[in-house]
C-alpha cells in the first residue's frame, strides 16, 4: 500500500513488477492471488495492468483477482 501522498509517481506500479518477476522467478506458486473492496475509484484498473483477472470470488464482501505466474 502507497500513502496517499506519494501515489501516481510510480512507487506502486515499481513494487508490483519487482513482486511479479521475483515470485516468477523464484518460488513454485502458480498463481498470484490479491483483493480489494470494489468501490468508487478502487485498485481494480491498476491490477489489471499487469494482468491480474477476476476470479468471481469474493471474500467478506472483498472481490479477488488472480495472475498465473509463468515460472522463468
Amino acid at each position: 500500500m502507497i500513502d496517499a501522498k506519494y501515489q501516481q509517481r510510480g512507487f506502486g506500479e515499481q513494487d508490483m513488477r519487482l513482486l511479479i518477476d521475483y515470485e516468477s522467478a523464484h518460488l513454485v506458486a502458480k498463481n498470484m492471488l490479491l483483493s480489494f473492496m470494489p468501490k468508487e475509484n478502487d485498485p481494480e484498473g491498476f491490477y489489471k495492468r499487469f494482468g491480474f483477472v477476476r476470479t468471481g470470488e469474493e471474500d467478506e464482501g472483498e472481490s479477488i483477482m488472480k495472475l498465473p505466474l509463468d515460472h522463468k
